[in-house]
């Protein structure tokens, strides 16, 4: 009877445990934010960085060739910075930063743990209405 009554409170924590892990899946959202009514997320996948956007309830998923953890760039404000270009037929570019500096470059460049920092950027383009991101990535150690 005691053997029964100690499997039988086994057998429910372990059936706890099972149900919490299922349900707590880890957040890998890393930033979010809303571009002319398309919600943009960013998000870590193994080693890459995943842009998921949203607009009426459609969404894409992108994969970016960046590593994670991945960030908008933001002004000092903490709001987006985005640049929009009419000549183009651009009604706004943003930037994510991937591939974090390594702590020995913080180090030589003097930079703060709290500043968010890349060495690689990839773009987002919205053009009437449409979201786009670049193919490619630009590379800030050679700039």
């Amino acid at each position: 009877m005691v053997l029964a009554t100690r499997l039988m409170s086994l057998g429910g924590i372990v059936f706890a445990l099972l149900s919490a892990g299922c349900q707590a899946e880890p957040n890998n959202v890393s930033d979010e934010i809303v571009l002319n009514k398309h919600n943009l997320q960013l998000v870590s996948l193994e080693s890459k960085c995943l842009l998921i956007s949203t607009k009426d309830q459609a969404t894409n998923k992108t994969e970016l060739l960046l590593q994670p953890p991945c960030y908008f760039a933001r002004k000092n404000d903490s709001h987006l910075l985005q640049f929009s270009y009419p000549d183009k037929n651009l009604d706004a570019v943003a930037l994510i930063i991937g591939n974090p500096i390594s702590a020995e470059k913080r180090k030589k460049w003097n930079l703060d743990d709290s500043i968010v920092c890349g060495e690689k950027r990839q773009a987002v383009y919205l053009s009437k209405g449409d979201l786009t991101v670049c193919s490619g990535q630009v590379n800030l150690a050679t700039i």
